[in-house]
């Protein structure tokens, strides 16, 4: 799956993770999005 998030400092972020078998997340990684994602995912 691939979520939008905020980091602590009230950064956007974009997450990269799964569901276990087990009901716990795992994150793969998580970065910040470019200018061009951040313009995608504001204007659809």
């Amino acid at each position: 799956m691939v979520t939008l998030g905020m980091s602590n400092k009230g950064r956007l972020l974009v997450v990269v993770w799964f569901e276990t078998s087990d009901d716990s997340i795992a994150i793969i990684t998580a970065f910040k999005p470019s200018a061009k994602q951040i313009k995608g995912y504001t204007h659809g």
